[in-house]
């Protein structure tokens, strides 16, 4: 666990400098690309935390892909279920959650190659 977050640190301080810096400087970030405060960074920071604590290597290749298969079994039917049309909608609610859905989705999607 703390290799898997010492290895994601320097990535969610780039993902802090540039929220950070992009706010301060006024830039305009697009909130269809990965929200309004979410960025790359925290998305590849998260993505290598959640894959170092994955236990794959017991399983091998197999394990690998029944993970990745599982993973976008889950990611697949959450889309079918209505997460597709929450991500597509143009209006956004006050919570962070709804305010960062792409970057989100965005995160699981990522994953399972990880795997």
């Amino acid at each position: 666990m703390r290799q898997a977050v010492r290895g994601a640190a320097p990535l969610l301080a780039l993902g802090i400098g540039r929220l950070v810096s992009t706010r301060a400087s006024g830039y305009e970030v697009p909130l269809d690309e990965y929200g309004a405060h979410w960025n790359f960074f925290f998305t590849i920071a998260a993505v290598r935390a959640a894959a170092a604590l994955l236990p794959l290597r017991a399983g091998g290749v197999l394990g690998a892909l029944c993970a990745c298969l599982a993973v976008l079994a889950v990611h697949e039917a959450a889309l079918i279920r209505g997460v597709y049309a929450a991500l597509a909608s143009t209006s956004r609610a006050a919570d962070w959650a709804s305010q960062n859905r792409e970057g989100l989705a965005s995160l699981v999607r990522r994953l399972a190659p990880a795997a």
